[in-house]
């Protein structure tokens, strides 16, 4: 990912890179669960 420099960035813009962070952190983070939910179904697939 690029660094960007905050020091030359308008307010608006800074809370546009904001929200683009904090979604991508909160689609990773929903991506994780979603796999950890799959690899719990295998497990319990297996016990039946």
């Amino acid at each position: 990912m690029d660094k960007i420099d905050i020091s030359k960035m308008k307010a608006a813009d800074l809370q546009q890179q904001l929200g683009e962070l904090l979604r991508e952190q909160s689609n990773l983070r929903l991506q994780k669960s979603l796999s950890l939910l799959e690899g719990k179904n295998h497990m319990f697939a297996n016990v039946r």
